[in-house]
C-alpha cells in the first residue's frame, strides 16, 4: 500500500510495499511508482488508461507487470483510489497492490493445457459431439465438421445428425435416440451419412448419456468413427464365396463358422488373437472364449433371433484369451445362407481403442500431476454422497487442505522438486483413506477429502488428524535432500455445515483460512 500525491510522487508507502518491491520507504519517497518499477512488457495501453483516469481525478483497476528493485518481475493486482483534503480539493492518490504472479502461472497453465485438449479433441481420428434432448448439435470437433462440410454456426443448435442420413439411416436414428435417451449407453450403431458437398461415409456410433442429479437427461457424449472401409470389406465378404481358403487370408480379421455354437471351421487370425495354437479351437465349443456363462447365455439369446430372421447382428463385448487374459472384441454375426444353422462370425481386437477411450475419460476426470480425482469427479462424488445421506439418514465430513512452505519448496529446490512433493502428498492421503473415501486435487497444493459415511465429526477428527501426521513426516526427494510441508485444514460436517455441495465446500475453505490466519496449521475450525 502506497500514497502518492497528485503528481504521482510516493510521500508514503507501507512494510508490504517494501516486501513486494525490494524498495524501503526512504529509497521511494518523491518518487513514482512506474519510475522505480517500470517493466518492459507493461502493458502500455493499460498505464495509459489508469494515468488517464487519474489525470480527472479517478481511481481505477488492473493487472499490470511490473519489476522489482532486485529484478525479478511479477505481476500485481493494482487498485487506485483518489484521495481528498477537508476542502474536497483533490490531494493525492492510495495505491494497493496484490502479487498475483502465482494466479497468473496458474492461468497461463490451465489456458496451455486447454488448448492441448481442444488439439486433441478437434484433431482427434473420429467424430466428437453432444446432442440434446431434442437430438441436436449441442457441440462438435473440426474433425464432425469437416465430415458434415458444415460450420460449428450452420449445425449448432439448428442440425441434428439425422438429417445428413439416408432414409434407412433416418429410421434407425429415429427408433435409437429415444431408447438412448432412457437407458443412457449405445453402442455400434452405424448409419450411411452424406456431407453437403455429397460425400457419402459409413459411420459407427458409440454414446453415453450425462443426466442431472433428478436423472433428466441433460446432453450426449458420442464418437463417431469414419468406417467406410471396414462397412465395405464386410459387404465384398459377404458377397464372396465362404470357401475356407478365401478366409484364410484375412489377417487382421478372426473368423468362425460356427454350427450349435461349436467352431466347425477358423481362420488363424482368430486363434492368434485368442491365443491358441494352429487348429486347437477346431470343433471346440465357442463357450471358452467368453468370459462366463452369463455373457455366452446373453450374447446368444440377443444374436440367434436377429440371424434367423435374416438379419445381421453386431456388438463389442470382452472375451477370454487361453491364458485367461481379457481383450475387447468387435463382434459381428451372419445367417450363412443355404447352410441350415451355419452362421459366421468376425472378431477384430479394438482393445487398444477401448484402452484410448478409457484414458481420455481418465484424464477429463483426474488430474494430471497425481492421478487423484479432479474438481470435476469430486463435484461428482459429493453430489453422490449428498444424495446418499437424503437417503439413508448417513452423515459425512468434507476437509479443505493446502499445504504451508511449498512456495519455498518450489523456489529452492525448483518445480520438479515441487512436484514430487505434491505426488507424495497426494500418495500420503490417498493411503489413508477407505475405499468409500475420496481426495482430490483442486490445483496447486490444494487438496480436498472427502470422508463418506463418518459416524460424526469425532470420527473424521480422529482420521484427518491421522493424516496431518502422515503429511508433516519428512520427504525425501529423488535428488537428495528431504523436505517437509506443513498443512491447514478446514473441517464441514454435513449436514450442519451444509447440504449443498458449494456450501460444504465454501464453510470447508473458510475454516481452514481461518486457521491459517490463527496460526492453527493443524487444529481443526470447529
Amino acid at each position: 500500500m502506497l500514497i502518492t500525491d497528485t503528481m504521482h510522487r510516493i510521500v508514503w508507502a507501507n512494510d508490504g510495499f517494501t516486501r513486494l518491491t525490494g524498495y524501503t520507504l526512504d529509497e521511494a519517497l518523491g518518487r513514482q511508482p512506474q519510475e522505480l518499477l517500470h517493466f518492459e512488457l507493461t502493458d502500455p495501453d493499460t498505464l495509459h488508461g489508469l494515468n488517464e483516469a487519474m489525470s480527472v481525478g479517478l481511481g481505477g483497476k488492473a493487472e499490470l507487470q511490473r519489476r522489482g528493485k532486485d529484478g525479478r518481475h511479477y505481476w500485481a493486482d493494482i487498485e487506485i483510489q483518489p484521495l481528498f483534503d477537508d476542502a474536497g480539493e483533490l490531494s493525492g492518490f492510495m495505491e494497493i497492490e496484490s502479487d498475483i504472479t502465482a494466479r497468473k502461472q496458474l492461468q497461463a497453465q490451465a489456458d496451455e493445457a486447454r488448448g492441448s485438449l481442444q488439439d486433441l479433441y478437434d484433431n482427434a481420428p473420429c467424430a466428437y459431439y453432444a446432442l440434446d434432448q431434442h437430438g441436436l448439435f449441442l457441440q462438435i470437433n473440426a474433425l464432425g465438421l469437416r465430415w458434415l462440410d458444415c460450420t460449428a454456426k450452420q449445425v449448432i443448435g439448428k442440425l441434428s445428425p439425422r438429417d445428413f442420413f439416408s432414409p434407412e439411416s433416418r429410421e434407425l436414428f429415429d427408433a435409437a435416440f429415444p431408447r438412448f435417451m432412457r437407458e443412457g449407453r449405445v453402442s455400434g450403431l452405424e448409419f450411411d451419412m452424406k456431407g453437403r458437398q455429397g460425400e457419402v461415409r459409413r459411420v459407427s456410433l458409440s454414446a453415453t448419456a450425462i443426466y442431472d442429479a433428478s436423472g433428466v437427461y441433460l446432453r450426449s457424449r458420442s464418437v463417431m468413427f469414419d468406417i467406410t472401409e471396414t462397412h465395405q470389406i464386410r459387404q465384398r465378404l459377404q458377397q464372396l464365396t465362404l470357401d475356407q481358403e478365401a478366409m484364410l487370408e484375412s489377417d487382421l480379421v478372426g473368423i468362425a463358422k460356427v454350427r450349435d455354437r461349436r467352431n466347425v471351421w477358423r481362420n488363424q487370425a482368430l486363434e492368434r488373437m485368442f491365443g491358441y495354437a494352429d487348429g486347437e479351437l477346431l470343433g471346440t465349443l465357442s463357450r471358452q472364449l467368453y468370459v462366463d456363462d452369463a455373457a455366452y447365455e446373453t450374447l446368444g439369446a440377443l444374436a440367434y433371433p436377429q440371424l434367423k430372421a435374416g438379419r445381421r447382428f453386431r456388438t463389442q463385448l470382452q472375451m477370454k484369451r487361453k491364458d485367461g487374459s481379457l481383450i475387447w472384441v468387435d463382434l459381428s454375426g451372419v445367417q450363412l445362407p443355404g447352410s441350415g444353422d451355419e452362421s459366421l462370425w468376425m472378431m477384430v481386437d479394438i482393445t487398444q481403442s477401448k484402452a484410448h477411450e478409457a484414458r481420455m475419460e481418465h484424464a477429463a476426470l483426474h488430474d494430471a500431476l497425481t492421478g487423484l480425482p479432479n474438481r470435476l469427479l469430486l463435484g461428482d462424488r459429493l453430489r453422490q454422497a449428498i444424495n446418499a445421506s437424503e437417503r439413508n439418514g448417513h452423515v459425512f465430513a468434507l476437509a479443505y487442505l493446502d499445504l504451508n512452505g511449498f512456495k519455498q519448496i518450489n523456489d529452492t529446490h525448483g518445480h520438479d522438486a515441487g512436484d514430487e512433493v505434491l505426488r507424495a502428498v497426494a500418495s500420503r492421503l490417498h493411503a489413508g483413506l477407505r475405499a468409500s473415501d475420496t481426495v482430490a486435487r483442486l490445483g496447486g497444493d490444494e487438496f480436498v477429502v472427502l470422508l463418506s459415511p463418518t459416524q460424526g465429526r469425532s470420527e473424521a477428527e480422529l482420521v484427518l488428524g491421522r493424516l496431518l501426521d502422515a503429511l508433516s513426516q519428512p520427504i525425501t526427494l529423488t535428488t537428495g535432500p528431504q523436505v517437509a510441508v506443513g498443512s491447514s485444514l478446514g473441517l464441514a460436517n454435513y449436514p450442519v455445515d451444509g447440504r449443498t455441495a458449494d456450501a460444504l465446500m465454501r464453510h470447508a475453505d473458510e475454516a481452514m483460512y481461518a486457521n491459517k490466519r490463527a496460526g492453527r496449521s493443524r487444529a481443526l475450525q470447529r
